[in-house]
């Protein structure tokens, strides 16, 4: 008595169990706490993005590669959560590599920017004016000197003739970068036609090592309303007074249309908070500095360098430009998520489009469906009455894969149907197994139920065995594989768990309680 009350609990809470978790997906209007425990489907059905990511630890020891390999996987988890993609998948690959995978995410260009930026905050003073001129004179003395180096730029100092052989800068053309960045409308501008040749130039060690120790270059935002409009120029500090490591918090605002303020007048901004220890330096470093320009760059891109005109006592301050809304917003989740310790560089995207998703799910099911009445056929054909009661617990170890993969927010892919697919026969190998001594107990000469239970306590070993050996394989796969390796693991290890389950105790219930009762000697086998 006391073993059939065990077993009816047990296949009870089996059954609520799987009922509870696939409730969801067949009963509209569910609470939304229930309502969220549905089964969610990997890249390879759904649609998305693939991108492997290689973090740069070239410049870094052993300790601080780990770390920063460790920082950048929680960077860009807390970036992607706040973007809204749900169900992303991202994992470390190797020593500096990591796999993140975005299903259903459909603007890849604004995926693949949020995860590699590193959007560095940082503010600067604008250097005086007797610090710009010791600049520029350096500059311009080492270009005159070496303009060979840069044929872009050295085309606008070819002799005047044909003839002529005399190169010798006159005073106004020594003045090579003086030049280049006032080729505009304001003071320090770049002509549009002229940012290349000066980006380029950031670039090269050998000119920035030329800049004068203390100082910097930086350009203005690009007006991507107008791509061919002039780029301002600034010589900063390097140093950075402030940077995004005092923020407490960013978020987006938008512009009153009102605003006497034409850089957020209808137009997205955002407003930032430092935090406590940073509000005080900036509140000292305003009020030591009043009438300098502060700048305010994310990237070493200059998007303000407003006069400091009075203390700013609670560090608050705002960060306008030519934005759009969704640049705003990423660049919240950034400043919001912190700075990237090393540099993050795209190794390989792979993006997978909703309708091969879909192909995938169409394929996959069809094959599934193939597979599970090709089963359910021959128990019938072979086993007759008992193996109609086989086919009830695959029904059910089917639908307790489904709910077990929703209870634990476990993402079906391709090779988990796969896994499914291969449980369905496996799930009625168990069977196999006891109906097979089981006749072998009736050729003997056995009652029906004589030979159900010699069949069960002769067969479990053997079930335990097999079926533990392949469970051991399948968490093997899960710890050490990754991605569809994973996911094949998940949905095996799962339905060997509830083949055992069916089998020993499902089938052997229904078996007692429905086809083997009283004296009957006969059984449908």
């Amino acid at each position: 008595m006391k073993n059939v009350s065990w077993r009816s609990a047990s296949i009870l809470a089996f059954i609520l169990v799987t009922v509870f978790f696939l409730a969801p997906m067949f009963v509209p209007n569910l609470p939304e706490w229930w309502a969220n425990k549905k089964i969610k489907l990997g890249l390879d059905l759904r649609g998305g993005m693939q991108i492997l990511l290689d973090v740069d630890t070239s410049t870094l020891s052993t300790e601080q590669a780990k770390d920063a390999v460790d920082n950048a996987i929680q960077v860009i988890r807390n970036r992607v959560d706040q973007f809204g993609v749900a169900e992303p998948s991202i994992q470390k690959v190797g020593d500096t590599r990591i796999m993140v995978q975005l299903p259903g995410v459909k603007d890849f260009e604004r995926a693949r920017s949020l995860i590699g930026k590193t959007a560095m905050l940082e503010f600067k003073f604008v250097a005086e004016r007797e610090e710009t001129e010791k600049v520029l004179n350096a500059l311009d003395l080492y270009l005159k000197n070496n303009l060979n180096l840069y044929p872009k730029l050295a085309e606008f100092y070819k002799p005047i003739s044909a003839t002529e052989t005399d190169t010798t800068f006159t005073t106004d053309t020594g003045k090579v970068f003086t030049n280049l960045i006032n080729s505009g409308s304001g003071p320090f501008t770049v002509g549009y036609e002229d940012v290349p040749i000066l980006t380029a130039m950031l670039k090269d060690t050998t000119f920035v090592r030329n800049i004068p120790a203390g100082f910097a270059i930086a350009l203005g935002q690009e007006n991507k309303q107008d791509l061919r409009a002039d780029r301002e120029a600034f010589i900063v500090h390097e140093n950075a007074e402030l940077t995004g490591d005092a923020l407490d918090y960013a978020k987006v605002m938008m512009g009153s249309a009102n605003s006497g303020d034409p850089s957020t007048a209808n137009k997205p901004y955002i407003s930032f908070k430092m935090n406590r220890d940073g509000a005080r330096r900036f509140e000292v470093l305003t009020g030591n500095n009043i009438n300098r320009r502060l700048a305010i760059l994310l990237d070493d891109v200059v998007y303000a360098a407003p006069v400091i005109k009075d203390r700013i006592p609670r560090g608050e301050g705002q960060i306008s430009g030519s934005f759009t809304l969704d640049e705003v917003r990423d660049l919240v989740i950034v400043l919001k998520t912190g700075n990237l310790k090393a540099p993050v560089n795209e190794a390989r995207t792979v993006v997978v489009g909703a309708s091969l998703g879909a192909d995938s799910i169409k394929s996959g099911t069809m094959a599934g469906l193939i597979g599970f009445l090709a089963v359910v056929l021959f128990m019938l054909l072979y086993y007759k009455g008992a193996g109609f009661v086989a086919d009830i617990a695959l029904v059910f170890n089917i639908a307790f894969i489904g709910a077990m993969l929703a209870a634990f927010g476990a993402a079906l892919t391709l090779p988990g149907i796969a896994g499914i697919i291969l449980t369905i026969g496996m799930a009625v190998d168990a069977n196999v197994l006891i109906f097979e001594r089981i006749k072998e107990e009736l050729d003997g000469g056995k009652t029906p139920r004589t030979a159900v239970d010699a069949g069960y306590k002769r067969a479990v070993i053997t079930i335990w065995d097999s079926q533990l050996t392949t469970l051991i394989a399948a968490i093997v796969l899960y710890n050490i594989g990754s991605g569809p390796v994973r996911g094949f693991a998940v949905t095996l290890a799962i339905g060997i768990v509830g083949s055992m389950f069916t089998a020993i105790v499902f089938c052997r219930s229904i078996l007692d309680n429905f086809v083997v009762t009283g004296n009957k000697k006969t059984m449908s086998i």
